[in-house]
């Protein structure tokens, strides 16, 4: 998997704490996004889906 992070302004590159706080951060608020529209939908009487999962189940 490929990511990329934009930078504006004068900063020349990021370390792997800062680069991995981002990353964990939008891969939570995309879930709980997705998780607010499962809920809605479920109250609707539709079929519920399941979750995306982000990391591969071990072999």
């Amino acid at each position: 998997m490929c990511v990329s992070i934009p930078m504006f302004g004068m900063i020349e590159s990021l370390n792997l704490g800062t680069s991995s706080g981002i990353v964990l951060y939008e891969v939570a608020k995309q879930r709980r996004d997705y998780q607010s529209r499962y809920t809605w939908r479920n109250q609707r009487g539709e079929r519920p889906t399941p979750l995306p999962t982000v990391i591969a189940p071990k072999t």
